[in-house]
């Protein structure tokens, strides 16, 4: 298509970007983004997203922060694909800079906003930290109920920072504002394996058998 000088659009770029992040083939996605450059489409932040996406997916995490960079009009999109990079790579500190600064580029924390900083506080086991991020998504997230990995995560946060009774009060509020259905499986195994690491072994029988 290039190559035949029919003009290239958005649409094409970012099909193509996407299919090389599919098959992980970096190679062939640099091609498409030194096309990028020459075609012009380097400020449109949906190439750009797709650039960044990319990048993560072929672990080139250094690579998606600088194209990340070179978008002139960033949105949640091209955060999140960042946010997902550094979590993939454990870099928790550039995560947390990161989601700290989206007010500043005009942007609203979301869900996934919040899980990424969330699993950044377990990696770095800061609990101060985690509960102002827990403020924060009670403030913000108002399908907190439905959201069963956020839910999960902070369990999770609470637990590895030795804190098994606020990770009991999270898994305790749970069921008390769905009491209409059972707690989704996954809160029990977070639970369950707060309590297990935290040697809280009569808690852990106690809890499967209220399974």
């Amino acid at each position: 298509m290039h190559f035949s000088g029919i003009d290239i659009d958005s649409y094409t770029l970012c099909s193509s970007i996407t299919a090389s992040s599919a098959i992980k083939d970096v190679n062939f996605g640099q091609m498409v983004h030194t096309l990028v450059y020459k075609s012009g489409w380097i400020s449109s932040v949906y190439v750009g997203s797709a650039l960044v996406d990319m990048y993560v997916k072929s672990l080139c995490i250094k690579n998606a922060a600088i194209m990340f960079d070179e978008i002139p009009v960033k949105n949640t999109v091209c955060v999140n694909a960042l946010l997902s990079g550094y979590s993939e790579a454990k870099m928790w500190m550039e995560g947390l800079a990161l989601v700290r600064n989206m007010p500043c580029l005009n942007l609203s924390w979301d869900n996934f906003t919040f899980s990424a900083a969330l699993r950044a506080c377990v990696g770095l086991s800061a609990f101060e930290l985690g509960k102002q991020v827990h403020g924060c998504v009670i403030r913000k997230v108002h399908d907190l109920e439905s959201d069963v990995f956020l839910q999960s995560l902070l369990i999770e946060m609470y637990g590895k920072c030795g804190s098994v009774e606020k990770a009991g009060h999270v898994f305790d509020m749970v069921g008390f504002r769905c009491e209409e259905r059972k707690k989704d499986v996954v809160l029990w195994t977070s639970m369950l394996g707060v309590c297990g690491r935290n040697g809280k072994f009569e808690e852990v029988i106690s809890l499967f058998n209220d399974m």
